[in-house]
């Protein structure tokens, strides 16, 4: 491992803002009023110029417009807020605008249409550094408002604070600086592939480092198959006893609690991998894209439902994180057809999926969870799977190459030879 790092990484932390007195809810009703309309009117002065003009409003433009447009009521929305949060809606914007034009010229037969208004009555509302200050561990956003901040970042640099409006109640998010200082990992060492899945959360495999192993992933299908099982009936009971509501605060607590766990659950899995990763000199990791492989691909309803519910890509971004602040890289790549090509025939694949294309591959699967190769040899489909990911991002590598490296125990890099459960 080389040095530790020196550079400062942002990291975020929510919280439920619990205690607030009736004027303090209201403020951020207020707040988080005004930030949805002015959202939705400066969205309607950039279509109107774009459909009108054919031209883009920047951020500039709108921010100027937008200071002196009325409302329904006769209010400037910019004014209703301070100026710098007032500003990071419009920048949110901004972004949004500019995401869809990348998207537009990247993936035209996507068809991406422009952001869409908001159509709940509130929207998150950010409070940058310059717009709050921090006293005796409060961070005091408005006139009369303070929120607490979490006692384990109490010492740290906060940057910035959002506020998110939920049922009935409101989160602040925290952006702070770390400054812990980690070692970064040397260029030019291992590469880890990551397929995922379900009662798989991840399937790990490297390029001859350590043997594969596998992130049980049987307990957080568990809780969201609960979770879905739950909300249905609980959405019946609603329908029945208040004909017409959509919501209500026992299903909020329920999603609450799931997020919770889900978050936890792939917090310690995501760091389980990247300290794999930093213990064995590994600096690179690729991560299969199920998102591109699935999309349009009918898994059947249950595993379609289990896919959205477990949020991958947060497990995603997790992981790019905790392994960046390692110096470790992360790539994300197509994984269509990994699953079917063998890895010890190197098969060639597709770069994507091609509905209107048949191709045709030397091995099979031949049970759930085992793949067979064209001379018989058996080896974990899953295993199989994030093999060509990893071939996919490095061509070079071969069933020949792993041989050469682990010599006569190639039998058991085949299969996973652990599984790690999170606790």
């Amino acid at each position: 491992m080389s040095d530790v790092a020196e550079k400062k990484t942002l990291r975020s932390v929510k919280k439920k803002l619990r205690g607030l007195s009736r004027a303090q809810y209201g403020t951020l009703k207020e707040r988080t009023s005004a930030s949805k309309n002015l959202y939705n009117q400066a969205l309607y002065a950039v279509r109107q110029a774009y459909l009108l003009t054919g031209e883009y409003l920047n951020y500039n433009a709108v921010d100027r417009l937008m200071k002196e447009t009325l409302n329904l009521e006769g209010k400037i929305n910019y004014r209703l807020m301070k100026a710098q949060t007032a500003q990071q809606t419009l920048r949110r914007l901004d972004t949004n605008y500019k995401s869809f034009f990348r998207l537009l010229k990247a993936r035209p037969d996507m068809n991406p249409g422009p952001p869409k208004y908001i159509r709940k009555e509130r929207h998150n509302v950010l409070y940058p550094k310059q717009s709050f200050q921090t006293k005796d561990g409060h961070a005091v956003i408005e006139k009369g408002l303070s929120v607490k901040i979490p006692r384990f970042i109490a010492d740290k640099r906060i940057v910035q604070i959002e506020i998110v409006p939920k049922f009935r109640c409101f989160e602040a998010v925290f952006v702070y600086e770390d400054d812990r200082e980690y070692e970064q990992a040397d260029a030019g060492g291992g590469t880890m592939a990551v397929d995922l899945g379900l009662d798989n959360l991840a399937v790990c495999t490297t390029d001859g480092v350590i043997k594969p192993f596998a992130v049980d992933g049987r307990k957080l299908k568990s809780v969201s198959q609960y979770y879905n099982k739950r909300m249905s009936e609980m959405k019946s009971a609603l329908d029945r006893q208040r004909p017409g509501a959509k919501w209500s605060a026992s299903l909020q607590n329920l999603t609450d609690s799931r997020s919770r766990r889900v978050g936890d659950y792939l917090h310690k899995a995501s760091a389980a991998i990247v300290g794999i990763c930093a213990e064995n000199g590994i600096s690179e990791i690729v991560i299969g894209n199920v998102s591109e492989a699935v999309n349009g691909i009918d898994l059947g309803k249950r595993t379609n439902q289990n896919f959205v519910s477990i949020a991958l890509g947060q497990f995603v971004s997790k992981i790019r994180y905790k392994a960046e602040s390692r110096g470790i890289k992360v790539a994300v790549t197509d994984e269509s057809y990994t699953s079917r090509a063998s890895f010890a025939d190197n098969d060639p694949m597709p770069e994507k999926y091609d509905a209107g294309t048949k191709h045709s591959f030397r091995g099979k699967r031949i049970h759930r969870g085992l793949y067979r190769s064209e001379n018989g040899l058996l080896i974990n489909a899953d295993v199989n799977a994030s093999y060509n990911i990893l071939r996919k991002s490095k061509p070079e590598f071969t069933f020949s190459e792993l041989k050469r490296k682990v010599k006569e125990g190639v039998a058991g890099w085949l299969h996973p030879c652990s599984r790690l459960k999170v606790i």
